[in-house]
Formats: C-alpha cells, sequence, structure tokens
C-alpha cells in the first residue's frame, strides 16, 4: 500500500511537529521549575542578606557599649560612627528587616555623639535601650 503524495506530506508534518513537541514540552517544564527555584533562591538570599545587614548592626552597637562601658570614649565614636554609617544606609534600603532598629539608631545619633564626644557617662543610659532593641531583649 503506498501512500499518496498529499497524504505522506501530511503525516510527515504530523511527524515532524510531533516531534517537536516531544522534545519542547520537556523543555519547557525544565524550565519552568528552574524559573521557580530560582526565584525561590533569590528570595532566600536576599533574606539571609537583610538577616547580615541586621546582625552587623547588632555587632556595631553591641561594640559601642561595650567600649563606653570601660570608658574608651574614642574607641565608641570610631564605632559609633560606622553603626551610624550603617544605620542610614539600611534606613534607606529596600530591606524592611533592619529598618526599624536603623531608624532608632538615628534618632538617638546627636545625644550619642555629643555625649561620647565629652566624655559622659550619661551615654550609658541612650545605649542600653538601643542594645536591648538590637537583641530582641525585653523587659
Amino acid at each position: 500500500m503506498q501512500l499518496s503524495t498529499k497524504t505522506g506530506g501530511i503525516a510527515g508534518v504530523v511527524l515532524l511537529l510531533a516531534g517537536f513537541l516531544g522534545g519542547f514540552v520537556p523543555q519547557y517544564q525544565r524550565a519552568n521549575t528552574q524559573e521557580a527555584e530560582v526565584q525561590r533562591l533569590t528570595a532566600e538570599t536576599a533574606k539571609l542578606r537583610a538577616e547580615g545587614r541586621l546582625g552587623q548592626l547588632r555587632d556595631l552597637v553591641s561594640l559601642v557599649y561595650f567600649q563606653a562601658s570601660r570608658k574608651n570614649y574614642g574607641l565608641a565614636s570610631e564605632q559609633a560612627a560606622a553603626l551610624f554609617k550603617l544605620a542610614e544606609e539600611l534606613s534607606n534600603g529596600a530591606d524592611e528587616g533592619p529598618k526599624p532598629l536603623a531608624k532608632r539608631i538615628l534618632q538617638d545619633r546627636d545625644a550619642l555623639v555629643g555625649g561620647l564626644a565629652k566624655g559622659d557617662d550619661g551615654v550609658m543610659g541612650l545605649l542600653a535601650p538601643l542594645v536591648e532593641a538590637a537583641h530582641g531583649i525585653k523587659k
């Protein structure tokens, strides 16, 4: 039994289309799966980055507190400058995690800078609530 040229042409097109779809569908599914994985990893990376920045903020608050408690006001001032710089970046950034703490730190900037410059023990009263806020300590 021989196929007519028209039937053979149609059969060829159908086989070509079936072959194309047979290769396209698995690739399309794999691409969608990988796209979802990339989106998940991007979100996780952003979350970890925000947590890392929040950790840096905590560390700097703690260092300023530690140096001030030891009456090393010069070192505390240096650490405070780094703290305020980071807090400024985070309060203007897109990461929502560290924003509230960064804004809280910036509220007391002038008083802290002045107190550290004078070597005033009163800065401990300003630093203690910041450390508590940074570490989630509730009274």
